[in-house]
């Protein structure tokens, strides 16, 4: 070891370099996680990257020495750095990102070592995973996200081509996109367990409301939810109503984004969120879909309540803060941050990355209002049979319910009846 900290020591500039691929949510840091790393290397799309990159090592902590970033992809980022590193060796990396006034630290970890491949790289030198220790005190993590989210969308398109958007079809695959609300949401303690088995609400359940299901090759993957503003309000309206009346008061029309779900997969929910290329495409590609539906029904305004964790990657999207968070009790008494997005003004103003995801390669018409439509029964099932939510609703909203839907009043107590049920 002494041998090898003594070589890192006189390592220069104009040495050859290594690989580095940076992780993060490792378990295991002495590399049980290894070959699922290298797993994901293989099936991962690279996506070329160049940001200024400085390391030192624990061998000589005063000294920054300059590496190369070489390309991202689903496992992170990939850096140059030197040969001759160890699992076990801890290290500091420091990236000068576009438009950050100062760069960004993060420390690490290397987690396993393996030799280099590629006509790119010298022939002497190793790749080495390296995971992050945290990411929480990051400075300028906006401008990390917002490097990264620029990169998603370049490729965005070209990743998603196998996959399709549309609202759900039928009956059944609507019922299996609340279903993956449901897993995801009782697995974040966003929702509590029902009989069931699916999360929704009465508002998704509207003329106007669509629920969108994005399918690989046949495969449901993953659901968003939007609701168009109607007598029966929005469900923020039960925290920030004051917030969205003032838009209303505007003559505003408003929509809110909502039940927003992905299946995860299992090889890399242990990757660093934002690296994991996959999720974040997919989640893209659902709010591609959702924001053509609303732009097309008149939608000015888009309302959505996030974690205040994710604010970053959502202010990268064009949403802007309405207001304080809040504990929702919807949620369980998750904290809710209300973002709200202008669409008119964020299609005048967001990046051209934004813009080439988004606006180019438009869902087909007939596509984006196809699938199945609500009639009296289905809404029936869902609101007194499959959960009892009609006695949930306002009587300004069963009063919209009943326009919208004639005949739509309880057959029976559902609750009275689910008593003998059992």
């Amino acid at each position: 070891m002494k041998i090898l900290q003594k070589f890192l020591s006189y390592i220069s500039f104009s040495r050859s370099s290594g690989m580095g691929v940076l992780e993060d949510n490792i378990e295991n840091l002495r590399g049980g996680f290894s070959q699922a790393v290298f797993d994901e290397q293989r099936q991962s799309t690279r996506v070329e990257i160049s940001v200024p990159v400085w390391y030192r090592l624990t061998s000589n902590w005063s000294k920054w020495l300059l590496g190369r970033s070489v390309d991202h992809s689903g496992t992170g980022i990939r850096l140059a750095l030197p040969p001759g590193v160890i699992p076990g060796t801890e290290i500091n990396l420091r990236m000068k990102l576009p438009d950050a006034p100062r760069p960004i630290d993060i420390k690490g970890v290397v987690v396993w070592v393996k030799p280099a491949t590629g006509d790119t790289v010298d022939r002497t030198t190793v790749e080495c995973g390296v995971a992050f220790k945290s990411m929480r005190n990051v400075q300028h993590k906006e401008k990390l996200v917002y490097l990264i989210a620029n990169k998603l969308c370049k490729i965005g398109l070209q990743l998603t081509r196998g996959i399709t958007a549309a609202p759900a079809q039928s009956l059944e695959e609507l019922k299996a996109c609340y279903r993956i609300v449901y897993n995801g949401y009782v697995a974040r303690k966003y929702c509590s367990a029902n009989e069931s088995q699916m999360h929704y609400h009465y508002y998704s359940l509207l003329p106007q409301s669509r629920t969108f299901a994005l399918k690989d090759k046949g495969q449901l993957i993953g659901t968003i939810s939007v609701v168009v503003d109607s007598p029966c309000g929005l469900p923020m309206d039960s925290l920030f109503k004051n917030e969205l009346n003032h838009l209303r008061g505007h003559g505003r029309k408003l929509a809110e984004v909502s039940l927003l779900a992905v299946v995860p997969d299992q090889k890399k929910k242990k990757l660093f969120s934002l690296t994991n290329l996959d999720k974040q495409v997919r989640l893209f590609r659902l709010f591609k879909i959702m924001y053509e539906y609303a732009r097309s029904v008149g939608v000015t305004d888009l309302i959505i309540g996030v974690h205040p964790k994710h604010e970053t990657l959502y202010k990268y999207l064009m949403f802007k803060a309405m207001g304080s968070a809040k504990s929702y009790p919807g949620a369980r008494g998750n904290p809710a941050l209300p973002l709200h997005m202008d669409m008119i003004a964020a299609e005048e103003n967001c990046s051209k990355c934004l813009k080439s995801f988004f606006f180019s390669e438009p869902t087909p018409v007939d596509v984006m209002h196809g699938g199945l439509k609500m009639n009296v029964d289905i809404v029936r099932q869902f609101l007194c049979e499959e959960q009892s939510l009609w006695q949930n609703i306002p009587s300004a909203g069963q009063k919209y319910f009943k326009q919208c839907y004639p005949g739509i009043e309880p057959r029976f107590n559902h609750s009275f009846f689910s008593i003998f049920k059992k």
